[in-house]
């Protein structure tokens, strides 16, 4: 069973990482929230947690005359159900277990990754190590325990994906700085 994971794990990270669903949903959120360098008041939390929502409005709406149905579903499943958790207390419809499609299980430890392994505005990215244990501690509770056991051993794919990836990100910012000189 965790072989059968392993394959999908990498795939719908992959997938959404590149077609850049990952942070698609926020366009219907305000910068004046996402660019917030202190914690958000509660109204703002309320308004941040609509992104999910609107996210799947907007992929429907966008690409909802593709004829890919399977990335269609993927995307919108992604999109609307990336925040709901296992023990049923995330968000929007407080799904729990097996009631939040596959790829919205494994977005949401890519997601939690990401947003702990990456500078915010708010503050600095935390250490990998620090990351994966965080990971490790919402199995069972924030994510599917065996998603979450295949994620950790995974590793080195996904430590060798985010250097690859701050490395793009380093480069891309060096050439800006060359631009604007």
């Amino acid at each position: 069973m965790k072989e059968k994971y392993e394959n999908q794990l990498f795939y719908h990270m992959m997938t959404a990482l590149i077609s850049g669903i990952f942070g698609f949903c926020m366009i219907a959120i305000s910068d004046a929230i996402l660019q917030k360098p202190r914690k958000l008041t509660n109204e703002e939390f309320e308004l941040m947690k609509q992104h999910t929502i609107k996210g799947g409005q907007i992929i429907q709406d966008t690409f909802g005359r593709i004829d890919n149905v399977q990335f269609l579903t993927m995307a919108y499943d992604i999109a609307l159900y990336h925040h709901e958790k296992w023990n049923g207390k995330g968000y929007p419809y407080h799904l729990k277990r097996k009631e939040i499609p596959l790829c919205a299980r494994i977005m949401a430890i890519a997601d939690v990754f990401d947003a702990v392994s990456e500078n915010r505005c708010y503050r600095q990215a935390l250490p990998l190590d620090e990351c994966f244990e965080i990971i490790a501690n919402g199995a069972g509770l924030d994510f599917d325990p065996l998603l979450t056991e295949v994620f950790l051993d995974i590793k080195d794919q996904v430590i060798e994906i985010h250097q690859h990836d701050r490395h793009d990100q380093e480069y891309d910012n060096h050439m800006k700085t060359l631009e604007n000189q």
